[in-house]
Parts: structure tokens; sequence; C-alpha cells
């Protein structure tokens, strides 16, 4: 009975977040990863509804255990932005966001590790489906348990292409700023 009224409340405030969202214009990035949905508007799942804003910045609801907190099931308010290189979570965790020269690499800078964007026909990934794949693929993780990684991805993103996503990666390469030269 708990779920039930849980997930009727996280459906109720869901509705109240869209009501300053729009329709963004531009591909869809249609796509999913590890049973997680995802598109320009949205990144859905059992443990997520984030819809994006004008303003590029992503608004919702997430499990708790995404911003450190050990309960998985308990849904959180949720933000996400990329602004200036730097991916801020709830607008207190900062993760620096860096580019090969090509830009079809890029890495989240995160403290375990980098997750990595990277698309497999050697174009650029447009700046603002970065958030949605660090969402969607975030969120996923979570899905398939705590401490799982998952394995490396490789996701069809509609109007950009395939992506590979590959999870706590080194931060040893030479390049640009030092680290990430564009895969040949």
């Amino acid at each position: 009975m708990r779920r039930t009224f849980v997930g009727l409340a996280f459906l109720l405030l869901s509705a109240c977040v869209t009501s300053s969202y729009t329709t963004a214009k531009g591909p869809s990035y249609a796509g999913s990863v590890g049973g997680v949905s995802f598109d320009r508007e949205h990144v859905t799942g059992v443990r997520v509804v984030m819809l994006r804003a004008d303003d590029g910045s992503w608004a919702g609801h997430w499990t708790c255990m995404l911003v450190g907190s050990p309960r998985l099931n308990e849904m959180c308010v949720g933000s996400v932005r990329l602004a200036d290189g730097i991916l801020r979570v709830q607008d207190k965790i900062e993760y620096p966001v860096v580019t090969s020269e090509r830009g079809d690499l890029v890495a989240v800078q995160e403290i375990w590790g980098d997750l990595t964007f990277r698309r497999l026909d050697k174009s650029a990934i447009p700046a603002d489906a970065i958030p949605m794949l660090w969402i969607a693929y975030r969120t996923a993780q979570l899905e398939q348990g705590r401490m799982n990684l998952l394995p490396n991805q490789m996701v069809n993103v509609e109007g950009v292409g395939v992506v590979e996503i590959k999870d706590r990666q080194p931060r040893g390469f030479p390049g640009i700023t030092g680290y990430l030269p564009s895969p040949t």
C-alpha cells in the first residue's frame, strides 16, 4: 500500500514540475540504456523522472541513492545542469566536463574516475545531450545495484548516432588540457 501511495505522490509531484517546461526544438535524442529511456525532453525509468527546462537544465525526481543516500527505493528531488564546462548536480556536486579536440569524446570527471561518451562516427557530441546521457546512465547503473558497474554500453541516440559509454576510465591520457585525445 505504501508503494502505491509513494508512486502516486511521485507522479503528482512530477506533474507539478512539468508545468514550466516546453518542447525543445531539434533532434529527438531518443534512446535507452539499461532500462532507462531518454529523449531531448525526458529521462524516465523505474527510479527516475527528469524533464529538461527551456534553459537546458534538468529537474525532477530520482532515487535518493544517486546523491549519496542509502535509500535506493525512495525518490528525491533532482537537478542537473551543464554550464561553463561543469556538470552541476543538485547545485552542490560539480564534475568538470572535458572534450576531445573533435568533440567526439566527452569525459565527465567524477571522483572515482571518468564517465566517457564517444560517438562512433567521430562527429561532435552535442553539449545539450551530455546531461541527459549522464542522468540516464547513472540511474540505469543503480537499477543494476549500487556497486555493480554496467558493462560498456553502445547506445543508439536518435539524431546523434551510436554513442559508446564507458565508466570509471583512468585519467592518464595526453591531449587537450593534458587529457583527451580524439580517438582515431
